[in-house]
């Protein structure tokens, strides 16, 4: 093991390490000769852009690695194959238009069925493969069509250049969650280039985070999730994106801005209580300019937090109840004439 050179590496090198005492001159971590190469080997193959030095590092790459549930067959492969060659990063405005209801549809509920999330190929693939490198935002390697892809990975880089580290962590999040209902794969999403686990067997679980920002294991709960955990923290996530982007997100100069820094707060507010729902919606239409909620809003919000946020149930049951003693209270029966009060 030696010191990692910056000479030897594509970009700065990785400097934070648990194996060196904390508060001192050396903080650059140690790294075999084996790792170093494949390491340079990797951006070799994957660079395609200028980016280098801090440029590089800047840019906030969060990678996610698949691996199958069982073995890869010749049809998963091929599935695999168009996944690793046309992904993109998923624009959560169309996403929303998808999920939500018109506005004339005042009985309509949000759908966050299964069956719709497995219909999203339009926001998660480009329509052809990418020919021209200029013109893809993904770090990927490149293959030929005649070579199989027998290990598959994708860095997803945040659409500013100069994101904070939620925002990171919005897209890599949702497609780790979405992708295994999708195919036949588990997903591992972290933030070094380097796999966590070099075989399938080695993770039981369907979905990894390795060292996620703390937003994300607020909503998914768990580091580690099992098939059947995928769906309920695929909604919560999603629920979360939706809440945000009513309730922080904005035009700017003709320009919208997602303000992706504010979601950690939202989900530790969410955590909290998920009637923190309603606070991030009059704040929207507060900075809209709107003085009254619409009714479709207001029950879109309901199902929100009754069907998707966790303990949304009985909290609005515990509002539903005090919203019922209070009608009791003040609305007066017809058959009770007013009580006369004297001022003396």
């Amino acid at each position: 093991m030696s010191e990692q050179q910056e000479a030897a590496i594509l970009f700065a090198p990785m400097v934070y390490t648990n194996k060196q005492p904390l508060h001192s001159g050396k903080a650059i971590r140690r790294i075999c000769a084996i790792c170093g190469a494949e390491m340079m080997l990797r951006q070799l193959l994957m660079k395609r852009g200028r980016e280098s030095g801090g440029n590089f590092e800047k840019r906030k790459l969060r990678y996610l690695f698949f691996y199958p549930t069982y073995f890869f067959t010749t049809e998963s492969l091929r599935m695999l194959r168009a996944l690793h060659d046309r992904l993109k990063r998923v624009s959560f405005t169309a996403l929303r238009h998808l999920l939500t209801p018109s506005p004339d549809q005042p009985d309509a509920q949000i759908d966050l069925s299964p069956q719709l999330f497995q219909r999203l190929e339009a926001l998660l693939l480009h329509p052809s493969a990418i020919e021209h490198d200029d013109d893809d935002r993904l770090f990927r390697l490149r293959f030929l069509e005649s070579e199989p892809i027998t290990f598959s990975f994708i860095g997803l880089p945040p659409g500013d250049r100069d994101a904070k580290d939620a925002e990171a962590w919005v897209n890599p999040a949702f497609l780790a969650l979405v992708l295994p209902l999708l195919l036949d794969v588990k997903v591992v999403a972290s933030e070094s280039l380097l796999p966590i686990i070099q075989e399938a067997t080695e993770l039981p679980e369907t979905v990894a985070f390795d060292g996620p920002h703390q937003f994300v294991s607020r909503l998914a709960l768990e580091p580690r999730l099992n098939l059947d955990q995928l769906l309920p923290a695929l909604r919560r996530l999603v629920a979360a994106y939706l809440i945000h982007l009513d309730g922080n997100a904005k035009v700017v100069a003709g320009r919208y801005d997602y303000r992706w820094h504010e979601l950690p707060s939202l989900a530790r507010n969410l955590a909290t209580s998920p009637l923190y729902a309603f606070h991030y919606l009059k704040k929207g239409l507060r900075r809209d300019g709107s003085d009254t909620m619409p009714t479709t809003k207001a029950m879109l919000y309901i199902d929100l937090v009754e069907h998707y946020l966790e303990g949304g149930s009985s909290a609005m049951s515990h509002a539903r109840e005090l919203v019922r003693l209070y009608r009791q209270f003040y609305v007066m029966p017809e058959n009770r004439t007013p009580t006369r009060f004297c001022a003396r």
